[in-house]
């Protein structure tokens, strides 16, 4: 057994429950049992409707340390072989007595939180550019870069094409997008899209706004919200155009090559919309929290630019599937076993 530290709610999203259950997948394909353990029953609720097993901790998910004491009956229970953990609250101390009763792999985004661990995975298109092996601790698994993107085989054995019109435009923000950008986007994009051009707002169930978006809904239909999809390839494959927040979604995305424009709210996601911009000549936006109106209108210029041109559509669509070769969850899932 493999034990998954993690956690969503609505303050982190939905990021680090969807990329543990890709991963968790691929084990139990390989006949390793997985038990995920969160901080709060919300999360929990949700990994059990997907079909894992999950241990509720009911403790304060900014405080890991203080969880110890339940791990450690629970190590002593199932005797896991290995755990992965997937938290920005995560610590040296938390993973050096984690490591006292199986080794320890966990996941990490931005270069600064470097721990004494049995592995290290960041697998984002800047992962191998942070200089991992200088800083971490000598015999220490390094996992970096785009192989190991957690997408899931659907994003890749999708059939997507560039269409000669744009029809439907998809909004994804994160599972909680707590500013709001999707419906201040949509309000804008109504105004400037012909009426032939539909928009699919996707929200994750720790949404505080879907209240909100649902209203929009109901004064302009064209406007589709959608929550806690189950098959999102489906919805990327309908779509002519998508806009994101710059997060894992990135990835599966660029696997099935849907034009996107992408803009940031968070710290973690600066990296990842500059090197989208860099590498895929995809436009970043930019900050969204420093500049709420200048993002809108970045995205909104280049939305209607992709409307007007399938030839750039088509160039960019070709760049993005260069990202990624969708093999990212059985790599990580072998590195497991491999302990």
């Amino acid at each position: 057994m493999i034990f998954i530290r993690t956690d969503g709610n609505e303050i982190l999203g939905m990021g680090h429950l969807m990329r543990c259950m890709s991963i968790a997948r691929a084990l139990e394909e390989r006949n390793v049992r997985c038990l995920f353990l969160v901080a709060q029953q919300p999360a929990g609720d949700f990994i059990k409707e997907k079909g894992f097993a999950c241990e509720v901790l009911n403790t304060d998910f900014r405080d890991m340390e203080k969880e110890i004491p339940l791990l450690e009956i629970l190590a002593e229970k199932y005797m896991p072989k290995c755990w992965l953990v997937d938290s920005y609250q995560v610590t040296g101390e938390y993973l050096s007595k984690l490591r006292k009763m199986a080794p320890a792999f966990y996941m990490e985004d931005t270069g600064e939180n470097i721990f004494k661990a049995d592995g290290l995975i960041n697998y984002n298109i800047y992962g191998q550019d942070l200089k991992y092996e200088e800083r971490c601790p000598s015999g220490m698994r390094l996992l970096l870069g785009v192989d190991y993107a957690p997408v899931k085989r659907e994003f890749l054995t999708a059939e997507y094409q560039i269409r000669d019109e744009v029809r439907n435009i998809l909004i994804t923000m994160g599972g909680s997008d707590k500013l709001n950008i999707a419906g201040n986007l949509c309000r804008h994009l109504i105004e400037d899209l012909s009426e032939e051009v539909s928009l699919t707002v996707i929200g994750g169930r720790f949404n505080g706004r879907i209240n909100e978006l649902m209203k929009l809904h109901r004064k302009h239909p064209r406007i589709k919200v959608l929550v806690d999809v189950p098959d999102m390839w489906n919805r990327m494959q309908e779509a002519d155009i998508a806009v994101s927040a710059a997060g894992s979604t990135m990835y599966e995305l660029s696997a099935m090559g849907v034009p996107t424009v992408c803009c940031y709210y968070a710290d973690n996601q600066r990296r990842m919309a500059e090197a989208c911009a860099s590498r895929l000549e995809l436009i970043n936006a930019g900050d969204y929290r420093k500049d709420p109106d200048g993002v809108l209108k970045i995205m909104s210029d280049e939305i209607c630019q992709l409307v007007n041109s399938k030839e750039k559509r088509e160039k960019l669509s070709i760049r993005m599937k260069q990202v990624v070769d969708g093999k990212g969850v059985e790599r990580i899932a072998q590195e497991l076993c491999n302990i």
